[in-house]
């Protein structure tokens, strides 16, 4: 009796173990867009951005944050950017670009979606300016407060990646959230004790 319980509790545990793996390791779905793991820009997706950027003239691109990722026969990323005219004195405004990377490493750009919301930083230093932020990546105590300004909306907002902060009495924060309709920008503040409240919310792209 003791030998078939010992040999029941090993099967369960095996059971639960592989569970466990199979969900942390669970692929993305063929042919659909997921969230990344992680929003910042890498080195090797900077470099793949480069070389599909070569023959786009006429603006400047300053990509932002990884967005988007979606397997096909390769990978499409969607790259959030600040883009900016190459005329005097242009208006920098968001756009996201849809990054195509072949299983050869080879890349293009597949479309150029744009959004028609200004960026808020400020060219050169401006005293208290919006500057870009030193880290795209959400912080568990930015996705804390985040979660506590937007949990009485209708809508279900996934904070993504931090575009830019101004330091004022507190911080405001502008971070791009996804939700089931698309893509926003969603602009925070949080004053000195801790307290926040949603200032704006930007659509960026509709899906």
């Amino acid at each position: 009796m003791k030998k078939m319980i010992v040999i029941l509790l090993a099967l369960v545990l095996t059971l639960t173990s592989f569970t466990g793996c199979k969900k942390a390791s669970e692929p993305a779905i063929v042919g659909g867009w997921v969230l990344p793991e992680s929003p910042v820009i890498t080195e090797e997706l900077q470099e793949s951005l480069d070389k599909a950027l070569e023959g786009l003239v006429g603006a400047n691109y300053i990509p932002v944050a990884c967005i988007g990722r979606q397997l096909v026969s390769g990978t499409n990323y969607k790259i959030l950017c600040r883009v900016s005219p190459v005329v005097p004195n242009p208006t920098e405004k968001y756009c996201v670009v849809i990054l195509y990377v072949d299983l050869e490493g080879n890349a293009e750009i597949s479309t150029v979606l744009e959004t028609g919301v200004e960026t808020n930083i400020a060219s050169g230093t401006v005293m208290g300016g919006w500057t870009a932020a030193e880290s795209v990546e959400i912080t568990p105590k930015l996705e804390k407060a985040f979660r506590k300004a937007t949990k009485d909306l209708d809508t279900d907002y996934t904070p993504v990646a931090l575009c830019s902060t101004q330091l004022v009495s507190g911080t405001n924060y502008c971070i791009v959230a996804a939700s089931d309709g698309g893509y926003s920008l969603v602009t925070l503040y949080q004053n000195l004790k801790g307290n926040v409240e949603v200032l704006d919310i930007a659509d960026i792209l509709n899906e």
